[in-house]
């Protein structure tokens, strides 16, 4: 959910006319999103002068743009190394802090991200940033006070959600209800289009969490161990309920790992450090040595519009056995990432399947809802391969949500995606 924004100073050069054309140039390409025209731009300046502070600035908004991390960080601290208008924007140490926790340097990322903060206080995209750094970092008290500082502003969201995972519904409450004004107003400012629709999206699903809370009182738990739910937001829907593994109660405790897919883990597994991967395996290192977890991953990489569908569409596969082979690989390696992580944490894994989705999302297509259900159950087939090659645990929430079509039996979700807190519960005796 960190997204790179305000990449760019708006401050005019004094220098040539030509160069301040490019510069122009560069920050208007940019902002419209037309990254090779910008790049054209910053090319041109870099290659009359590869100390250019601007030119480096935008080269590295691009790269972040293009989530290409490695290169962002070269060129971000290339231009804070060759700035010479004053001290290097604030957006720079911003722009170092999203590069940084892209390849999963998270500590680092932190800092960057807080020295941001400290240039421009009330910065509300960098804030946001710095509070999502420190829960991926396992600081969730530090990410609370960072999200819960800003008054009527949707990164309060965050803090609800902070507030929802360690059980205090109360004041989860208040925030949710403080950050609304401005969601209401439709405010952006300084905030990133696609971090305010994932903040909303949030906000809608706890809210529909409190509203269930209201009317079904948690069950008794307090005799219970606790299972640590580690995942996705499918994690928060059932804290607090209890649910068997391996025919011992359990109570169920989230540790919220914000926006984690499976190819997250599986891209780590290969080599590829990445924020999700590291937060993941940072949720688990958290937990008491001895403890027992569950992982809740996979439901996002099954989506119609992001996840496996989509690349598997983009390359013109659209057999079953040609999708199970593009698949199982990934859902292998993302289990042996999440199974090793474990062992090095000291902690028992099992593995939560992805429940059947909705037949009835009234904003999907019914192609879109049929491959998603097929899809679905070729990460779970996957999933429940790895984990007994693996020697994990499994709770089969897709074999106890399925009905006909592959499609989810009425009243077992909240909304369009998640479950009803009790139904992982159920599906674990």
């Amino acid at each position: 959910m960190t997204t790179p924004a305000s990449a760019v100073s708006h401050d005019r050069p004094s220098d040539s006319a030509s160069r301040a054309e490019r510069l122009v140039a560069a920050e208007d390409a940019f902002t419209r999103g037309d990254f090779v025209a910008a790049e054209a731009s910053t090319q041109a300046m870099l290659a009359d002068d590869p100390t250019d502070g601007r030119a480096l600035l935008i080269a590295g908004a691009i790269a972040l743009a293009r989530h290409a991390h490695r290169d962002a960080l070269d060129l971000t601290d290339r231009a804070i190394a060759a700035w010479r208008d004053g001290d290097p924007p604030a957006s720079l140490q911003h722009n170092r802090g999203i590069a940084l926790g892209g390849m999963g340097r998270l500590d680092e990322a932190v800092e960057a991200l807080a020295a941001a903060v400290s240039i421009v206080p009330n910065h509300r995209q960098y804030r946001a940033s710095l509070a999502m750094l420190l829960h991926a970092a396992g600081r969730r008290e530090e990410s609370f006070e960072v999200a819960a500082a800003a008054s009527g502003a949707p990164e309060n969201v965050i803090a609800a959600a902070v507030a929802f995972e360690v059980g205090n519904l109360g004041l989860c409450r208040q925030l949710l209800d403080r950050s609304l004004p401005g969601f209401e107003r439709g405010v952006r400012e300084q905030l990133a289009e696609k971090q305010w629709h994932e903040l909303r999206t949030y906000h809608r699903y706890l809210d529909a969490l409190l509203a269930y809370r209201r009317r079904n009182s948690e069950p008794p738990s307090k005799s219970r161990e606790p299972l640590y739910v580690v995942g996705d937001s499918h994690s928060l829907s059932p804290a607090r309920f209890p649910l068997r593994l391996a025919g011992r109660p359990y109570v169920a405790t989230p540790r919220l790992v914000f926006g984690v897919k499976a190819w997250h883990l599986a891209r780590a597994q290969r080599g590829d450090a990445n924020l999700y991967a590291a937060a993941f395996a940072r949720a688990l290192g958290s937990l008491p040595s001895g403890a027992t977890a569950a992982m809740s991953v996979g439901e996002i990489d099954t989506r119609a519009e992001e996840g496996f569908l989509p690349v598997l569409r983009r390359a013109g596969i659209d057999t079953i056995e040609g999708r199970r082979e593009r698949i199982a690989p990934a859902m292998a390696d993302a289990l042996a990432f999440a199974a090793r992580a474990a062992r090095e944490a000291g902690v028992t894994l099992a593995a939560i399947t992805v429940p059947a989705p909705r037949a009835d999302v009234s904003d999907r297509s019914a192609e879109d809802g049929r491959d998603v259900a097929e899809v679905i159950q070729l990460v779970n087939d996957s999933m429940r391969e790895a984990a007994t090659e693996l020697g994990l645990g499994v709770i089969d929430i897709y074999e106890h949500t399925v009905g006909a079509d592959r499609f989810a039996r009425p009243g077992l979700h909240l909304d369009s995606v998640h479950l009803l807190p009790s139904v992982l519960g159920k599906a674990s005796r």
